[in-house]
């Protein structure tokens, strides 16, 4: 849209580039039986989608929608009905990265989701009670989440509810597959989004 200023034109777009959000993945696997720990992804960059600009604005507009809620998990694309089985594995890091794009409004395939906890953080990343540009979200995927091969995932806010598909999302990774309690239920997924506004 085009708005006409005395002897100025002034170019309304659209939209912004929503990537000055910045959003930082922390995985951790724990096997409740051991005590091992395992860490998947150690602070990896992920999509912030246009989902997020969407909730922004209806947070502004105060319509009854609420922020961040449920972070979602999802087996992405698999080959003929076999979660197993699915062309992502074979994929560079790059080729998987293709899968998530900014206008995406869903998950591939998402099998679950949980409530998330938020705290701010202040710049040398302390949890604190003072308003920050700076968030950390989490989630635990325990070992009630069975059979599952994770490629995915997704935080919703705005009208999210615990119903698969409900909300806004506002992020998106594919990642490499995590075979999650296959064999034995006997680990717990944690898992830490740090945004950065």
């Amino acid at each position: 849209m085009i708005r006409d200023n005395d002897d100025e034109k002034v170019v309304l777009t659209d939209s912004y580039d929503i990537r000055e959000v910045h959003g930082y993945l922390y995985d951790e696997l724990i096997n409740v039986r051991t005590g091992e720990k395992i860490v998947i992804h150690n602070w990896e960059e992920n999509l912030i989608v246009v989902g997020f600009s969407k909730l922004a604005c209806a947070l502004f507009k105060i319509n009854g929608y609420t922020g961040l809620q449920y972070w979602a998990i999802g087996q992405g694309e698999y080959t003929s009905g076999n979660p197993a089985v699915s062309s992502w594995d074979t994929m560079t890091p790059a080729q998987r990265a293709a899968k998530s794009y900014t206008s995406m409004t869903g998950l591939y395939n998402e099998t679950h989701r949980r409530p998330v906890l938020m705290d701010f953080l202040d710049s040398n990343n302390n949890v604190t009670t003072s308003v920050t540009n700076r968030l950390e979200v989490r989630a635990t995927f325990g070992t009630d989440i069975t059979n599952v091969y994770l490629r995915e995932f997704g935080i919703f806010g705005g009208n999210a509810t615990s119903t698969l598909g409900s909300g806004l999302m506002i992020d998106h990774k594919a990642h490499a597959v995590i075979a999650f309690n296959i064999d034995a239920a006997e680990m717990i997924l944690n898992r830490t989004l740090r945004l950065i506004f």
